[in-house]
């Protein structure tokens, strides 16, 4: 079989703006929220939060950040606050026995205007 060698993708450290384009969720090995962020480039980042709603929470100061209003007792479509949505964020290399790869700040990433 002949697989095709194919460049390395590297995302330089530093601010970035792109797209959220998905929301993915993982139950093992814990409940986790990944915020999919598409650059211009076509990359696309993941961002990882608790699955955790409320006003001190990651995942809430997100959604805060984004419009929402943390109303206990009340549920909220993730979907509608963040999928589709612009945003800036920042990008550290993180470097691990598999590679080096760009970890986004989950602190940093921001609404912009379209």
């Amino acid at each position: 079989m002949n697989i095709e060698v194919t460049e390395v993708k590297s995302i330089e450290d530093g601010k970035h703006a792109g797209k959220i384009v998905a929301l993915e969720y993982r139950e093992k090995p814990f409940k986790y929220t990944d915020v999919v962020i598409e650059l211009s480039t076509g990359n696309k980042l993941k961002a990882g939060f608790p699955t955790l709603v409320n006003k001190d929470s990651k995942l809430g100061n997100l959604l805060v950040k984004f419009g929402a209003t943390m109303e206990v007792g009340t549920s909220i479509d993730l979907e509608d606050f963040l999928v589709g949505k612009g945003c800036t964020f920042l990008t550290q290399s993180e470097t691990t026995p598999r590679g080096t790869f760009a970890k986004i700040v989950t602190s940093s990433i921001k609404p912009v205007e379209p």
